[in-house]
This record gives C-alpha cells, structure tokens and sequence, in this order.
C-alpha cells in the first residue's frame, strides 16, 4: 500500500500550508498594534515571547507504537525601521518515535522571518522559512526507520510592492530539487504572508472582526488559499504561569482570554488551530498585549496534540 505522508505538524505549525479554500467575502481587515503599550504608538522596542511545547496523544496511537513531541518555541517581533517590521520565529523540537519498545529521539527544527510595512494590512515584503521534519506516516511499520519520513526544505517568499502577488522559491534540500512559482492575490481580502498568521490575530480586535479571513499563500501546494478565524466568546478569570519583562521567576495571574480558531474557510475545513489570545485590558496601557497565551495544533492522523504554552514573556515597552 502507498504510504501517505504529510509535511509534519510541526513543520506547519505556525501556518497555513495545508489549507485549500477559496474567496468569499469581500472585507479587509484593519488591525491595531496591541503588542504595544499604546496600541496607536509604534515604538522601537523588541518583543521576545517563549513557549513550552509538549504532546498529548490521543486514540491514534496503539501499543504498540507511540510518538512523543518536547521543546521551545521562540518568537522575536523588532522594529527594522519607520517603515519596517521584522517578526522572527525558532521551534526546536525532539521527537521520540517507539515500536515493539524499540526507541529512537529525532530533532526537528522549523525557523523563519518575515518582514511586513507599518500599515494597518501588515503588508508582507518577504519571507524566509527552514524546516527540517521527520513526519509520522501513516502505513503498518514493521521496522522504526519505517515510522517516519524526513523533510527538508527551504523556502523563500518575496511579494510585489503592492501585495498584488508575488514569488516563491521551495528548495528540497535532499533532492537539490527546487521550483519557483508565481501567485496572484484576490483583492477582496487582507493578504498577509503565512509566518506573520499568528502575529495577525493578535492585532484584531473583535468586536469589530468576530470572524475575519485573509488570503494566505501556501507553498507547499502552490494555492492561494482563505484562512478564517473566528474569535469566541471571552473566557474569564483563567490562570496562566509564566515570567513577564525583568522577573526572574514564573508567576501564577489571572488573564481572561478570546478563544480563537484558525481553519479554512470551506465547508470540509479540515482539523483546525485554537489559540488563546489575551483580552486587551486597555489599548493605552495592554498589560498582556494580547499575546498567545496557549496554542493547540492536531497532529495528522489523530496522533494527538502539541500544546504551545506561553513560559516567558519580555513585551515591548
């Protein structure tokens, strides 16, 4: 039987590239910069957020072989310039794939920047991404090495000035192999670039987008593809655990928190995303700058989850 890969949870993580859908709605999206103090001041500060990640299986697995995911994402928003953002992303990763009691720890690795204008779209200019994977298959192995399949690639990302479209370079380094499409953005929706997604949601406010979608190009299927999120109804007085700015120990406070799942937005979406965003407590004064507190990821074939849970936080002044 042909195996079925997928280029690995984690590799696609912090982005669309999965999703397939197409354009319905005619509706930009203007975001606020709730990463800032003052979410209408850009200041020249830099933003540095760390998250424990860790696995929790669920009824995919069977005794006889198991997978487990431990590590550390790093994100890093600077200010390049008046005009320029930089939004810098590093998730290391050890995978621990099991057969028959027989054992075997992998690193993955998945790093990337973008660079977008200081506009209210976020207007991509480039992107650059690494991944090296090794992705559960889903096939009755019979030896360890038949658990997995190895990705490796680069990809390089660079839109035309008015974000109308754009090119993008997907080098397989195993192979040596590479292809440089061309795409084509549909006007009618705020486009932003795969790496800044999640950076995105942080800077809408709900009460005046409950629902957005943005046009996301996807490299590994050569697509232009809509990404819906939509914001759920505020959860109050949860606990949350991490250091904040100067602290030097982890602290225990109470956030409350928009739920916010990231799908496609197409009648058979697919598993979806959840990340926890924190409430803006005062767009003059953001305490928590709507940071991610939480992420939840599926991990194809029902494997289970990884949990991306916000450890350390150095915000912005």
């Amino acid at each position: 039987m042909k195996r079925k890969t997928l280029i690995s949870c984690l590799a696609l993580t912090l982005c669309a590239t999965t999703f397939t859908a197409c354009v319905k709605t005619d509706k930009h999206v203007s975001f606020s910069y709730y990463w800032y103090q003052d979410a209408d001041i850009t200041t020249a500060g830099e933003e540095t957020l760390v998250y424990d990640v860790r696995f929790e299986p669920s009824s995919g697995l069977s005794q006889n072989f198991t997978v487990d995911y431990k590590g550390t994402l790093t994100t890093v928003l600077k200010t390049v310039d008046e005009n320029k953002f930089r939004y810098e992303s590093n998730l290391v990763m050890d995978v621990t794939y099991t057969l028959n009691g027989e054992s075997e720890t992998l690193q993955d690795s998945v790093g990337s920047w973008v660079e977008f204008k200081n506009d209210k779209s976020l207007s991509p200019i480039a992107s650059h991404k690494e991944i090296v994977n090794h992705s559960p298959v889903n096939a009755a192995a019979k030896a360890l090495s038949e658990c997995y399949v190895k990705y490796d690639y680069t990809v390089d990302t660079t839109y035309a000035s008015d974000v109308s479209g754009g090119s993008c370079t997907v080098v397989n380094n195993e192979t040596q192999s590479s292809q440089t499409p061309t795409f084509e953005f549909d006007d009618k929706l705020t486009s932003l670039d795969n790496e800044i997604l999640l950076l995105a949601i942080r800077g809408i406010n709900p009460a005046s987008y409950s629902a957005p979608t943005f046009s996301v190009y996807a490299p590994f299927t050569n697509a232009v593809q809509t990404v819906k999120a939509s914001f759920g109804a505020k959860e109050e007085g949860t606990e949350f655990t991490f250091k904040k700015d100067s602290e030097e120990e982890k602290k225990s406070r109470v956030i409350n928190y928009y739920p916010v799942t990231i799908s496609l937005d197409e009648k058979n979406p697919g598993q979806s995303q959840t990340a926890w965003i924190a409430q803006t407590n005062d767009s003059k004064s953001n305490t928590y700058r709507n940071a991610i507190l939480r992420l939840e990821t599926p991990i194809a074939y029902n494997l289970g989850t990884l949990i991306y849970e916000l450890s350390s936080a150095n915000f912005s002044k």
